[in-house]
C-alpha cells in the first residue's frame, strides 16, 4: 500500500533490533539436489531453502513505545550469503491504522506497507523475497489498538540462487 516505515521518518527510534541469525545452508547439497531436479518439468523451481522457525511477537523483535503511546515491533532476520530472504506467516492480523514494511538494512529494498487489507481468511501471508541477507520487519501499531496485531513467522527462505537475477 506504499508509504514508508515509521523509522524512516522519525528520529529518536531505537537502533538496537533484536535479531535472529538462521543456520548455514549446505549450498553444496542444495546444488547437487538441483542438478537433477531442474530437469524434471513436475517439479517446481527452487530458489531457497527453507527453515521452519517461530518466530513471533511474543518470543522474538524489539517492541518500543512511542511519545504518543503508538507502538513499533521490529526483528531483524541474518541469513548470511543470502541474494534474499523470503518470510511465510502462519499468522498475520493487522489492525486498522497499523502497517507492516520489510526492508534491508541498507534500506535500497523496501517491500509493504501491507495493512489489514492484506489479510486473508486462512490468517497465514507470504512476501516477495528481500534482497541482502539482513532483513528488518517493522510493525507500527496505533495506540488505540495495543495488543491488536498478531505476527508469526513459520518459515525463513533463504536464496540461495539469486531469485532477482532469474
Amino acid at each position: 500500500h506504499g508509504g514508508q516505515p515509521y523509522s524512516f521518518q522519525h528520529g529518536g527510534i531505537k537502533t538496537n533490533v533484536d535479531f535472529k541469525v538462521m543456520p548455514a545452508i549446505d549450498l553444496d547439497q542444495l546444488q547437487a539436489e538441483d542438478a537433477i531436479d531442474d530437469n524434471d518439468p513436475d517439479i517446481p523451481w527452487r530458489f531457497g531453502k527453507d527453515m521452519a522457525v517461530d518466530f513471533n511477537m511474543d518470543n522474538s523483535g524489539t517492541w518500543e513505545t512511542l511519545a504518543n503511546g503508538d507502538r513499533i515491533w521490529r526483528l531483524e532476520i541474518v541469513s548470511y550469503g543470502a541474494y534474499a530472504i523470503n518470510l511465510i506467516f502462519n499468522e498475520y492480523k493487522i489492525p486498522q491504522g497499523g502497517s507492516l514494511f520489510i526492508y534491508n538494512v541498507d534500506h535500497t529494498h523496501v517491500i509493504g506497507s501491507f495493512t489489514h487489507a492484506n489479510e486473508k481468511p486462512n490468517g497465514g501471508f507470504a512476501t516477495i523475497p528481500v534482497r541482502g541477507e539482513r532483513s528488518i520487519l517493522e510493525y507500527y501499531e496505533p495506540k488505540e489498538f495495543k495488543g491488536a496485531g498478531r505476527l508469526a513467522i513459520s518459515y525463513v527462505i533463504h536464496d540461495y540462487r539469486d531469485f532477482y537475477a532469474s
